[in-house]
């Protein structure tokens, strides 16, 4: 087994005598949430439906889970496709045509019904799940289109704008769905929102005339710039002269807001202080941090109860809430991140794999905590969890 769930090599696809697939060669590591990032036109789409085995290739070779290109004898249940504004019948409830798509790639009748009830649940939608289709908004609707990919929980994922014309609500609710997945399968996004895969990707891949001109990590394509800047600069454009990195971005709303933030950090060792006290005039938004490697820090500084280290575990949702609110309230701030994993090499398990990372976010209105698993060797792990908390330091202000 290699260490890619996908692998294209030199794809052409041609309409005519146009290649809109043009010597695409990609490989994406398995457990990665890889963003496909393009203008109209670049080639994303046709890729995904040759990939899926919808479009024929002229040439090229397609490796999908370490068996080949698509067949359905092999990948049934395995690989799952949302098409661009793919449509669901009307008259459908989703619980009935979940039960039928879950039939159709291989899961017995108890299986299918239980899948089912378990992806409408993630997206919030069980109580909708009897439900006509006709019936259920258009962000509803996107939802059901979304879970029906998540079916048996298939190894790799292929979503094609799976977030486009989502009012804002709806759009952080399946940004909670599919953050939540990540570790768990390999999902491909492709999306024209750069700010959606700068939050939701661990890697990146640009997409110019049928090929792939750039692809790597998210925290070492970007180094702290946006991945908006980063695009346009590989595009040939000059970015706005004002463009501001994640950590400047979040010193300049605290000031214009006049709020405060703090840090408590395991796993990163210090990485989020040092990210904003990079910035002039940090001092004036970030009152400290404490870095709380030792458990015996997390409890005796942070307030973090033995109990909760003893039955959870520091790398727990539980432990993350109370890093989060101890370091707010001990250090006198509106705002607490939290981070709380495993950076690797070693440490991991099947059931904390290497890679996860526990946030806690303090604010007034109490706390709350996301998991992110995040994929490479320890510095991109740790890079990205720097990346991620501020970004949620961002998501408060």
């Amino acid at each position: 087994m290699t260490g890619f769930a996908l692998e294209t090599r030199n794809l052409v696809k041609r309409y005519g005598r146009r290649r809109v697939l043009d010597g695409f060669t990609l490989a994406v590591p398995r457990g990665a949430v890889l963003g496909l990032v393009g203008a109209n036109g670049a080639g994303k789409t046709t890729w995904m439906m040759t990939v899926a085995g919808l479009l024929r290739p002229a040439s090229g070779t397609i490796d999908i889970l370490g068996g080949g290109p698509f067949d359905a004898a092999i990948h049934a249940g395995r690989l799952a496709l949302l098409p661009q504004d793919s449509e669901l019948p009307l008259e459908a409830t989703p619980t009935g045509l979940f039960y039928r798509f879950g039939r159709l790639q291989g899961l017995s009748a108890e299986t299918a019904r239980r899948s089912a009830a378990e992806v409408l649940k993630a997206v919030n939608l069980a109580d909708r799940a009897k439900s006509s289709i006709r019936s259920l908004s258009h962000g509803m609707r996107t939802r059901v289109r979304v879970a029906q990919c998540f079916l048996g929980n298939p190894e790799l994922v292929l979503l094609d704008e799976p977030l486009n014309g989502l009012d804002p609500l709806e759009a952080d609710r399946l940004r909670r769905f599919l953050r939540a997945r990540a570790g768990k399968q390999t999902i491909v996004i492709s999306s024209h929102n750069l700010h959606d895969v700068e939050q939701l990707c661990t890697h990146v891949a640009f997409v110019e005339n049928g090929k792939v001109v750039r692809m790597d990590t998210m925290s070492a394509l970007t180094r702290g710039r946006s991945l908006e800047s980063v695009f346009l600069e590989q595009a040939g454009e000059r970015p706005e002269a004002d463009e501001l990195s994640p950590a400047e971005r979040l010193v300049a709303k605290l000031k214009e807001r006049g709020l405060t933030c703090v840090t408590a950090e395991s796993c990163t060792g210090g990485g989020v202080g040092s990210a904003i006290t990079a910035v002039p005039g940090s001092s004036a938004v970030f009152l400290g941090g404490v870095i709380s490697y030792a458990n015996e820090v997390k409890r005796d500084v942070l307030g973090v109860p033995q109990e909760v280290l003893d039955v959870h575990g520091a790398v727990s949702p539980e432990c993350a809430e109370r890093m989060a609110s101890g370091a707010r309230n001990l250090l006198k701030a509106d705002l607490a991140v939290s981070l709380t994993g495993i950076a690797g090499p070693d440490g991991g398990s099947a059931e904390k794999p290497v890679g996860l990372v526990w946030f806690g976010l303090a604010t007034k209105d109490g706390v709350r905590t996301e998991k992110m698993v995040f994929s490479g060797d320890r510095a991109s792990v740790r890079a990205q969890a720097v990346d991620h908390a501020l970004g949620l330091l961002l998501s408060a202000v």
